[in-house]
């Protein structure tokens, strides 16, 4: 599970959100920088899959970045190798902004808000680690599974 965000408390917020004892089920890796996150993808692409998310918690505005760019480009890339790929969070701040990350290929969008312990969106998504569980894998599936 990726979180993308340029801000780090984000990361936080989406660890605190997640069901206890989800470390047993994923690892959660933050990317403040999305050239980092798609370089990395690249690397699990070419033949390293343990490195590709199931998940990832994508905001918009990621410094130099634009959300739904890296979401188009992150599906570009699991299309080339027949590649399901991952569940993608529209996770702004704004939720046009998350929207227009589900209109570039993402799946859910949920609101950002800094100012809460725990994210309401995080947990309705992912409530258990039954449901957490049910994720594992799903990058790599092929097309259509």
């Amino acid at each position: 599970m990726w979180v993308v965000d340029d801000v780090a408390a984000i990361h936080a917020l989406v660890e605190r959100s997640l069901p206890a004892g989800f470390e047993a089920v994923c690892d959660l890796v933050s990317h403040v920088c999305a050239g980092d996150a798609l370089l990395d993808l690249e690397v699990g692409l070419d033949g390293d899959p343990d490195r590709l998310p199931d998940v990832i918690f994508m905001d918009f505005f990621i410094g130099d970045a634009y959300g739904n760019e890296v979401t188009k480009r992150v599906r570009e890339l699991f299309a080339k190798k027949g590649l399901r790929g991952p569940y993608i969070v529209g996770h702004s701040s704004s939720p046009p902004a998350s929207l227009e990350i589900v209109r570039s290929g993402g799946d859910v969008a949920i609101e950002k808000d800094r100012s809460v312990p725990v994210s309401p969106g995080v947990r309705q998504i992912f409530s258990t680690l039954d449901v957490l569980r049910s994720y594992s894998g799903r990058a790599r599936k092929p097309v259509g599974s």
